[in-house]
C-alpha cells in the first residue's frame, strides 16, 4: 500500500481506478479480483470519494505496494474518476466500482494484447453477469458488436462499464462529464466509440451487483439521465456520427423506457408524458401508442368505477 506521493520504481503498464463513496463492505471483494490477475504490472487507484465508513481502513489493509489510496470531498463518482485518471501513470485504463468484481483473471492480459495489437482500436470491452438483490443472477453474455458501434451504442447502453480498457490519453482526453451524476459511464464510452473501432471479447469478465435502490427511483433516474445524454451530444463533432433518424429513435427508446419505469411507480402522469415524448421523436413507436391507450383506457375505466360508487352510495 503507498500513497499518491510515493511511485513505484517502474511505469506501470495498466492503471485500474475504482472510486468509492461508502462501499467498505464490498471494496475487500473488489480489489481482491484485480490482485489475483495473471497480468501483474498494474497500479490500482482507489479513488475515496469522502466516504463516512471503513473505506480507508479497507484500502490500508492490502500490503501491495501497487495499491495507490487517493481522497477527495464527497463531489460525486464523476469527480474520483477523473481524480483516478489524472494520477493514472498506465498506458491504458480500466474502471471497476468498488460493489463490483472481475470474474476472469485473464482480463487485463487479454485487453491489454488486444489493444497493443491493433492501435486502431480504442476501446475494448466484454460481457457481465448480474448478481440481483433478491434472485439468482443473470449472465447478460451474448453476441455484442464490434467495430464502429457509436450508433449502436447510441440506440441502448449495452456495453458493462467494468469491463472496458481503453488507453488512458484517449480516456483523459474525453474524461468524465461531472454534470451527469447518475449515469456518467453512458456519455464517456460513447465519447470513445466516436473515436475509433471498438472490440469486443466473447467472455463473462465482470460480476455486476444489484441493489434494491437500482430497480426503482434509480432506474428513473438512469434513463432521465441518459435522455440528457443524448441530448448534449447533439452536436459537432458527435451529430454527423448517425443520421437524424437514429437520433430520434435513440430519444424515443429512452423516453418509452422512463414511461415504463413512471408507470411502474404509479405515476401515470410522468408516464404518459414521456410516452407522448417517445412518438414526437418517433411516431412509429408501436410501443409507445399501446402503452399510452392503456394509460387513457385505465383513466377511463378509474372515472367509471368512481361514478358507480358515487351511484351506489346515492342509492342506498
Amino acid at each position: 500500500m503507498r500513497t499518491a506521493r510515493e511511485t513505484l520504481k517502474h511505469t506501470p503498464k495498466i492503471s485500474v481506478v475504482i472510486p468509492c463513496y461508502n462501499y467498505g463492505h464490498y471494496l475487500a471483494q473488489a480489489i481482491e479480483s484485480v490482485l489475483s490477475q495473471s497480468f501483474e504490472n498494474f497500479e490500482l487507484i482507489v479513488c475515496d470519494d469522502g466516504s463516512t465508513d471503513n473505506t480507508r481502513e479497507v484500502a490500508h489493509s492490502f500490503r501491495d505496494s501497487r495499491i495507490v489510496y487517493l481522497h477527495q470531498q464527497n463531489i460525486g463518482v464523476p469527480s474520483a474518476h477523473n481524480l483516478g485518471l489524472h494520477k493514472a501513470r498506465g498506458k491504458y485504463f480500466c474502471p471497476l466500482d468498488a460493489d463490483d468484481w472481475w470474474l476472469k483473471s485473464s482480463k487485463l492480459e487479454y485487453q491489454y494484447a488486444v489493444l497493443e495489437s491493433d492501435p486502431s482500436r480504442v476501446m475494448t470491452y466484454a460481457s457481465a453477469s448480474v448478481y440481483p438483490y433478491d434472485t439468482k443472477k443473470r449472465d447478460l453474455k451474448r453476441s455484442w458488436p464490434s467495430g464502429h458501434i457509436f450508433q449502436e451504442l447510441l440506440l441502448g447502453d449495452f456495453i458493462a462499464f467494468g469491463t472496458i480498457m481503453v488507453p488512458t490519453d484517449l480516456a483523459r482526453r474525453v474524461g468524465f462529464d461531472e454534470r451527469v451524476p447518475y449515469m456518467q459511464d453512458y456519455p464517456f464510452k460513447l465519447k470513445i466509440a466516436a473515436l475509433g473501432r471498438v472490440e469486443f471479447w466473447d467472455e463473462t469478465v465482470m460480476a455486476y451487483r444489484q441493489h434494491a435502490q437500482s430497480v426503482s427511483k434509480s432506474a428513473i433516474r438512469l434513463r432521465e439521465n441518459a435522455i440528457e445524454v443524448i441530448n448534449m451530444l447533439r452536436v459537432e463533432p458527435y451529430l454527423h456520427l448517425a443520421p437524424k433518424k437514429i437520433w430520434r429513435q435513440a430519444l424515443s427508446s429512452q423516453h418509452f423506457a422512463c414511461g415504463k419505469e413512471y408507470e411502474l411507480v404509479g405515476d401515470l402522469m410522468k408516464a404518459k408524458s414521456h410516452h407522448l415524448s417517445a412518438l414526437k421523436q418517433w411516431p412509429l413507436n408501436w410501443k409507445a401508442i399501446a402503452l399510452l391507450k392503456g394509460i387513457q383506457l385505465g383513466g377511463l375505466l378509474g372515472q367509471a368505477r368512481s361514478l358507480k360508487k358515487f351511484l351506489t352510495r346515492g342509492n342506498a
